[in-house]
């Protein structure tokens, strides 16, 4: 504790935009009480989200030559060690692997965030399996935001199961209320006159959305007038514009990219759907939830079944069980939907709701 009781505090990132890792960061940063002084330690200048704190930018982003990638690596190794010796920080929390591993390189009791399920997620990465592996056992505490995680880390990975913690994420509900409100473009207004299926995430393939196209073509089948709206970015985007082409779809398929303010898109639409092929806990789908739409998921590992129950579940990549949910949902009756939301919201705001968690993971961060 340094001289004004003020506790020291950083989180560690690649960035603040993008994903759901860097909106529970920013999230937290705005609900962390007076007492707390947090310092953001970037990897770039990338930031979009809003955040309560001070920001330390290495400069020093990812590259795909692997001699440039590991001289970087050793750079952000020597600038965080002495911005560590100058700040002398009570804890630092990182999130996502790059800054898990030199969180633990860098610190005597690092704690770290991991958020998706690594047996599917590292799958073919050789470097990332072996820093889990070897290195993740050294961590003072590991923060997990689903049971999924919790128990994969365990089995797979061989992690001492008292060192794990599970926090589920943070709903700013009120503030998801008041952006929903926002108006939405006039180029989207067209689209919003039909019946509109929404998806959030990257265009990886983590997020299934192939398997989301082909099913909308199903949909289609059935429901003529309906629209498929894609929101974000990513290195599938040429693929996923040549099968919905391919697949007779694409006047009905509006991919704009990253949107700051999804929420008054997901507000306006008539299903939200989570096509994941793995998760840890998705943030979108439960702010799909604060929106007050109704919801389908993939049930993926992990974190949907955490959610939701089995009537709002399909099999990842299963294009039938999908489309016939889909179909099932735009027909089933407002009632019975939006009671069901209302249960799942009042869940959300008794449990999820950001001062709740951020305390949470101040009480792991002060042991």
């Amino acid at each position: 504790m340094n001289k004004d009781n003020k506790k020291r505090l950083i989180f560690m990132l690649p960035t603040l935009t993008g994903g759901g890792a860097e909106r529970v960061a920013s999230l937290l940063s705005i609900y962390m009480p007076y007492n707390i002084d947090l310092k953001f330690i970037l990897f770039e200048d990338k930031i979009s989200y809003k955040y309560k704190g001070e920001i330390f930018v290495l400069n020093l982003p990812g590259h795909r030559s692997l001699l440039i990638k590991f001289w970087n690596m050793f750079l952000r190794y020597i600038r965080v060690k002495r911005y560590l010796r100058m700040f002398k920080p009570d804890a630092v929390l990182s999130f996502m692997e790059g800054p898990n591993l030199l969180n633990i390189l860098t610190n005597k009791k690092p704690y770290i965030s991991v958020r998706n399920y690594k047996s599917l997620s590292e799958k073919k990465n050789l470097i990332n399996k072996s820093i889990i592996k070897f290195l993740y056992n050294r961590a003072y505490k590991i923060i997990v935001n689903s049971e999924g995680i919790k128990r994969d880390l365990i089995k797979r990975w061989k992690i001492n199961s008292k060192k794990i913690k599970v926090i589920y994420n943070p709903v700013d509900i009120t503030n998801i209320q008041r952006l929903k409100k926002e108006k939405i473009d006039v180029n989207f207004k067209e689209i919003f006159k039909y019946p509109v299926i929404i998806n959030v995430g990257s265009l990886t393939e983590q997020k299934g959305q192939k398997y989301l196209l082909r099913a909308f073509a199903e949909v289609k089948k059935d429901m003529k007038d309906v629209k498929l709206l894609i929101l974000g970015e990513g290195p599938l985007r040429k693929e996923l514009e040549l099968l919905a082409e391919k697949l007779g779809i694409k006047k009905d398929v509006i991919m704009p990219g990253f949107v700051k303010n999804p929420f008054k898109y997901i507000s306006r639409s008539k299903l939200f759907v989570l096509s994941s092929l793995w998760e840890g806990f998705p943030m979108v789908l439960l702010e799909a939830i604060a929106c007050g739409v109704p919801v389908i998921s993939s049930n993926c590992k992990s974190g949907p079944a955490e959610i939701l129950d089995n009537d709002f579940l399909f099999p990842p990549k299963d294009i039938n069980t999908m489309s016939t949910l889909i179909l099932k949902f735009l027909k089933l009756d407002k009632d019975y939907l939006y009671n069901k939301l209302e249960k799942l919201q009042k869940t959300l705001e008794r449990e999820l709701n950001p001062l709740s968690i951020a305390k949470r993971y101040l009480e792991v961060l002060a042991k």
